[in-house]
């Protein structure tokens, strides 16, 4: 009985490999108009988080994106874009170093998803992006724990 529980839990894990792997592409509208929405929001809020993250960051402002994104690919409503997050994420790494590298991954990142869905490419421009995300004299704080 044993083995049949093995057997399935790494054919299901194997299957999961598979469709991860198989079909990268996000072309999705998962069925809801609202995800539009959503997709600008998460984006808007991402980008803007990121033009505001510390040229020099500590370790637990590194690690922090590391739990934010997970939380995205878990929790996202679109099973396809949770995929393709997961894929780049896998394939390239997550680049929080500092402020230019984590806004650079997050434009290359965010144009991928444009690219696959048909939509006008983001010039990845640090001027650019800063100054549409940016706040003046934006501060970053410090350690706290949940």
């Amino acid at each position: 009985m044993k083995w049949l529980h093995l057997q399935l839990y790494l054919l299901l894990f194997f299957y999961s490999l598979v469709s991860l792997y198989a079909s990268p592409k996000c072309s999705c509208t998962c069925g809801d108009k609202r995800m539009n929405l959503v997709g600008r929001s998460g984006w808007h809020f991402m980008h803007t988080l990121a033009a505001n993250y510390p040229e020099n960051p500590t370790f637990y402002q590194k690690h922090s994106w590391y739990g934010f994104f997970e939380t995205i690919i878990y929790f996202y409503p679109c099973e396809k874009c949770r995929n393709h997050l997961w894929y780049n994420i896998d394939r390239f790494g997550l680049h929080t170093s500092n402020k230019t590298d984590f806004n650079m991954f997050l434009c290359y990142l965010h144009n991928d998803i444009n690219k696959e869905q048909g939509k006008e490419m983001f010039p990845c421009d640090m001027k650019l992006l800063i100054d549409k995300y940016g706040f003046k004299n934006s501060t970053v704080g410090g350690r706290k724990y949940i």
